[in-house]
């Protein structure tokens, strides 16, 4: 913006300033009086709008921008909240299934009600 400022807004000013003292751009008092006040803030409207219509588009695009990457962002945060709730339920999943898979396999690994006696089975105590 400051960029912008210099290169675009500063010297269309400095000209328009530039105009006012050599008396082409603006009537002087004298001129403005004889002419009718109205005139003269016509004129001055039409000078203000020349100097800063560009600097006012510029921030109106800006600001429109901005806008956007607000709404961008909102729909990004809300995507991410999605993701991590989708996470959590995930995680919540898995470790449930773990705990059965765990649960299943210490089952297996107790020693049995069977022993094994000269390679067969025997029932034991």
């Amino acid at each position: 913006m400051r960029v912008f400022w210099e290169r675009e807004i500063m010297p269309n000013v400095e000209q328009q300033f530039e105009k006012l003292d050599s008396g082409t751009s603006l009537p002087t008092h004298r001129r403005q009086t004889a002419v009718g006040s109205e005139a003269g803030a016509q004129h001055l409207e039409a000078l203000i709008h020349r100097l800063f219509g560009t600097s006012v588009e510029e921030i109106e695009r800006v600001v429109s921008t901005l806008q956007g990457v607000r709404e961008r962002l909102r729909d990004e945060g809300e995507r991410v909240s999605r993701d991590i709730r989708n996470y959590h339920n995930l995680s919540e999943t898995t470790a449930s299934a773990m705990k059965v898979v765990n649960d299943s396999l210490n089952r297996w690994k107790r020693p049995s009600n069977f022993t094994t006696v000269n390679g067969g089975c025997a029932q034991g105590d």
